[in-house]
């Protein structure tokens, strides 16, 4: 079982890195063939670089920056567990054709969808305080 918790080597040479090191090639990896496999994350990016520039212009507090930090990168993360569960679906729908595989894809952009309609919501509600903030004083 320990076998199955190890990352997995994508890499042909015989040279060993260290576990660290491997771990941050895939994550490389891995975010390449994310924007690479669909154009949506190159969306989702795009709207957490403006949320961010937005951020900056309203000088968030550290504990705001915090928030809305956790709620760009719950976003990404949903929509990168989306494109992982399509990458094996699309390896299973060889194997076993008639499954119910479009359950699972519905799902899984119903979870992206909740998570971006849930961080847009904290984002604007941490915004409109802020916002508050300011021109309260």
């Amino acid at each position: 079982m320990p076998e199955l918790l190890e990352p997995l080597s994508c890499e042909k040479s015989d040279r060993r890195r260290a576990p660290w090191r491997q771990r941050l090639v895939e994550t490389e990896r891995g975010l390449t063939r994310g924007f690479r496999s669909d154009g949506s994350l190159y969306f989702y990016v795009f709207v957490d670089c403006a949320v961010l520039l937005v951020g900056g212009v309203l000088d968030l507090n550290l504990w705001q920056w915090f928030i809305v930090g956790l709620a760009v990168t719950m976003v990404i993360t949903a929509e990168l567990f989306q494109q992982a569960l399509r990458t094996c679906i699309a390896e299973l729908r060889e194997l076993q054709p008639a499954g119910h595989w479009d359950r699972a894809l519905h799902l899984a952009t119903a979870a992206v969808s909740v998570a971006f309609a849930g961080g847009s919501v904290v984002v604007a509600l941490v915004y409109w305080q802020r916002i508050r903030e300011l021109f309260s004083s």
